[in-house]
């Protein structure tokens, strides 16, 4: 999810939300410290790629979709619906450099609600 961000990039997403120069500027100065702009597992993690993320959500509204953290879960009546999903989250996805994971993304017939709470569902 960090790969690629830059501090003005994440300064842009909360600018978005936070119109207070002040707090912006304190949080471009806390970024300038870290390793990346979003580390895994600091305590800003989480925020940062929700805000990130919401980018992604505002493009993929039309769908039937939720996003549990970084992960999205199309609903869909047709395998064709289903793949048009894939390719407008994929794509909405990599407008912000970003990709599906591989290895956890696919198409699934008759999936079950309880899916949904499972890590590797």
């Amino acid at each position: 999810m960090s790969e690629g961000a830059t501090i003005d990039e994440v300064i842009d997403w909360h600018a978005e939300h936070i119109h207070d120069g002040t707090f912006l500027a304190r949080l471009r100065t806390a970024l300038a410290a870290m390793p990346s702009p979003i580390a895994p597992g600091s305590g800003l993690a989480p925020m940062l790629i929700n805000l990130r993320l919401s980018q992604v959500d505002k493009r993929v509204s039309g769908l039937r979709v939720v996003r549990f953290a970084d992960n999205y879960v199309a609903f869909a009546r047709t395998r064709e619906d289903a793949q048009e999903a894939f390719y407008t989250i994929s794509d909405a996805l990599l407008q912000l450099r970003l990709r599906p994971n591989e290895a956890k993304s696919r198409i699934r017939d008759d999936a079950n609600v309880e899916d949904l709470f499972l890590i590797g569902g």
